[in-house]
């Protein structure tokens, strides 16, 4: 059995075999698990996919301390957490944007809705006596 550091030390002068071979065994696990935590199948798998695309461009400065499955796992950890953060920022400006197009951070339905409600009642006003409907004008 290969250990790791000869993985790695292998990934880094270039080794296209043994990427492919660490990438195969490990695609799909790493996918899962991105999965659990973004929930989004496709998400996931541009995570792992770009992560696998960075060791591979960068892979001459690959340093791994402790174990390569344990790297990947939280590296694989460390980006869905990123993404997550990224789309958490994306949605909050998309909100303000919708709220300085409206003025309010009400959806049209819920626009459509109240005038709707504005008109009913404005119908039911009409058709109360003179001094009732005067009340509530």
């Amino acid at each position: 059995m290969i250990r790791d550091s000869e993985i790695t030390g292998r990934i880094r002068q270039g080794d296209e075999r043994e990427f492919e071979s660490l990438f195969r065994s490990s695609y799909v696990s790493l996918v899962r698990y991105a999965k659990t935590l973004v929930k989004d199948h496709d998400a996931a798998e541009e995570i792992v996919q770009d992560l696998f695309f960075r060791i591979w461009k960068e892979r001459e400065k690959l340093q791994i301390e402790s174990s390569l499955n344990g790297y990947l796992y939280r590296a694989v950890h460390n980006r869905c957490l990123h993404y997550i953060s990224h789309n958490k920022v994306v949605e909050k400006y998309a909100r303000e944007m919708a709220f300085n197009e409206t003025g309010s951070n009400e959806t049209p339905t819920d626009i459509l809705n109240y005038r709707d409600l504005q008109a009913k009642i404005a119908g039911i006003i009409e058709r109360l006596p003179e001094k009732c409907g005067k009340f509530f004008a």
